[in-house]
């Protein structure tokens, strides 16, 4: 027998959470913390839609959103449900009456209303799975407070570290502008960006960020840093990166021998921004955001599987032909 309690609260006035706990048995428990996205508010996500159904009821939608739903919306207006396999801004379009809720499924030995703002927090709480979580950047009490859905690898180098940025083929372009990089992109399940935001709020104190490129050999390579951290909007996501500590990569970022293409200290760069050092925009250049000099040693944005990608990581990357993956994270120090 099944039963559900449904519980609601206003958090600053901008976020609103439903916990939903679903009981199997009187000894299995489960539990789901829906947060609605106030940036999602009349608008409607146009692709991996599960089903769509007419009902009335907020709770019998979010019942429905079960192991492949990672968000749903609903519209009190046309009392329509819809339960998504992933929610991408990049594919909304405007449509009155929708508001969209992110789901994390805890387990009983987790408290989803301590929440977690990054992967290190969760393991810290026992949670040892590499996958999917929700995590919360903001405090609550901060204006843009927001859940944000991250791939969490708990194996590489001790676990709890947050992925930021990880490429798997070419099915999400990452050929952005700066809304798309500032919000964020793509599935954490596949491809995707945190968003600029969220990771600025993520780096306000020290963590270390950790790159690794997979060849279409399966060879991975890596390198590690000691200090990153990106300011805010107001200035240009501006990237400070040192401490290069170890791997198998020599440091293409921040001391590459050639000052115009060190990277520490650039301002976030799109086709639709031109913050770089460069005569030209390198966003539109080389087809993809990223902190430019005027350019790049190291660029993880680029056009997937194309020698269009210029200097993925040089060397041994002189282009992206040969890369099958990439993958950013970043861990408190």
């Amino acid at each position: 027998m099944y039963r559900a309690i449904l519980r609601k609260c206003t958090v600053c006035s901008m976020s609103f959470i439903i916990l939903l706990s679903v009981f199997a048995d009187v000894n299995a428990q489960s539990c789901k913390l829906f947060i609605e996205n106030p940036e999602f508010r009349n608008k409607k996500v146009n692709l991996s839609v599960i089903t769509e159904f007419t009902t009335d009821s907020l709770t019998f939608c979010a019942l429905q959103c079960t192991d492949s739903c990672t968000c749903f919306g609903f519209n009190n207006i046309t009392t329509t449900c819809r339960v998504q396999r992933e929610c991408d801004p990049a594919v909304m379009t405007d449509d009155t009456g929708w508001k969209y809720y992110s789901v994390n499924v805890t387990s009983t030995h987790q408290d989803p209303i301590h929440r977690s703002k990054n992967c290190q927090e969760i393991l810290t709480k026992g949670v040892n799975v590499s996958g999917v979580y929700t995590i919360f950047p903001w405090s609550d009490s901060d204006p843009n407070y927001r859940p944000v859905q991250v791939f969490c690898d708990m194996e590489t180098a001790g676990g709890g570290w947050t992925i930021i940025q990880k490429r798997m083929g070419d099915s999400t372009s990452f050929n952005r502008d700066w809304n798309d990089y500032k919000i964020g992109f793509g599935s954490p399940n596949d491809s995707y960006w945190l968003g600029n935001d969220a990771l600025h709020q993520l780096t306000k104190t020290r963590v270390a960020l950790h790159v690794s490129l997979t060849s279409l050999k399966l060879t991975t390579v890596y390198a590690e840093y000691g200090n990153f951290s990106i300011e805010d909007e107001t200035n240009k996501y501006k990237l400070h990166i040192n401490g290069w500590i170890a791997g198998t990569l020599d440091d293409s970022i921040s001391n590459t021998g050639l000052p115009s293409y060190n990277l520490d200290e650039m301002f976030f760069t799109t086709f639709d921004q031109d913050n770089d050092m460069y005569p030209k925009n390198c966003a539109t250049s080389f087809g993809g955001g990223w902190w430019f000099n005027a350019c790049h040693y190291a660029f993880l944005n680029g056009p997937m599987n194309s020698v269009k990608w210029v200097s993925p990581w040089n060397p041994p990357f002189a282009d992206g032909a040969l890369i099958n993956r990439t993958v950013m994270m970043i861990k408190p120090l």
